[in-house]
């Protein structure tokens, strides 16, 4: 699988009003792709997790062992997490998790972009398809009154040379 390269997926997040037949076509493609992303950063994180998790009970059952024969038997949880979270093993695997986390709540903040997309882009086909037939409908109701009109305007002048021929007669 090709480097999904985050930035890219931002830059079509933007709709184009003048090519939005393009932007509909695409929009499932990409779409899926930013979830098959997501998809793969949640497995990752929880991979890491997982290791991390080994991490910590290994470095436990160390620490328990040697704390216990130091402090006779007077051993807290805080006393061993604290000598874990001071394990550079530890710390590395932890920052790869917080990564990993971050990593996962990017990708779910773009894929949900990408869904509002797709509702913005529905939306905006409406509305021009709604504009296109208003503008008909429009012109169609300013043709009518502007018959209307000429009719009224036609009917008045022919009774004015009506009445003016009658007078002259």
């Amino acid at each position: 699988m090709s480097k999904f390269n985050m930035e890219e997926f931002r830059g079509h997040l933007a709709i184009n009003k003048m090519d939005l037949d393009e932007d509909i076509i695409q929009q499932p493609t990409l779409y899926h792709k930013v979830g098959v992303e997501y998809s793969l950063a949640c497995s990752d994180r929880d991979y890491i997790k997982v290791d991390l998790a080994l991490v910590k009970a290994d470095l436990y059952r160390k620490h328990r062992k040697k704390l216990e024969k130091v402090a006779e038997g007077r051993v807290t949880e805080e006393m061993v997490n604290t000598l874990i979270i001071q394990e550079e093993e530890y710390q590395e695997i932890n920052e790869e998790y917080i990564d990993a986390n971050h990593r996962v709540q990017v990708l779910e903040s773009l894929k949900d972009s990408f869904r509002q997309r797709s509702f913005m882009l529905r939306d905006l086909a409406q509305l021009a398809v709604a504009h296109f037939f208003e503008r008909d409908v429009v012109k169609g109701m300013e043709d009518s009154a502007r018959s209307a009109q000429y009719a009224r305007s036609k009917k008045a002048i022919a009774e004015d040379r009506k009445k003016h021929r009658t007078r002259v007669r």
